[in-house]
């Protein structure tokens, strides 16, 4: 097999994942000053505001999944898998690998609802 070991891969997602989660925070602080900004409490758009803390809440918790699995693949059960690391990796029945798909199913059923939900709301 050709390309990049998983555990590389791993790794370097992980970095580039946290490199997108700091501009995610930031559009978060954006959107929420935009929504609040010289409006009463009454006037901001609460539905928005909730969907905005959603996808904050469940981008947070799927950095965490990735740190947690990088954490376990590269050093908690680096011996215990043939194969080392990459099998680690290369294991789709981990919790944690099953834990961070179901988070990121969530976050897109969830933007796309939003999305949706607007186009009928015209």
């Amino acid at each position: 097999m050709s390309g990049m070991p998983l555990d590389a891969a791993a790794i370097m997602s992980t970095v580039l994942e946290g490199i997108l989660y700091g501009f995610s925070i930031l559009m978060f602080v954006g959107t929420m000053w935009t929504l609040t900004h010289k409006n009463r409490t009454q006037a901001v758009n609460r539905p928005i505001a909730t969907v905005a803390i959603l996808l904050l809440l469940l981008s947070t918790a799927h950095m965490i999944v990735d740190i947690v699995r990088i954490e376990e693949g590269l050093v908690k059960y680096r011996d215990t898998f043939k194969g080392g690391p990459p099998a680690f990796f290369a294991d789709v029945a981990q919790v944690t690998f099953v834990t961070k798909n179901a988070i990121y199913i969530m976050q897109t059923l969830l933007g796309d609802g939003v999305v949706v939900s607007s186009i009928f709301a015209c």
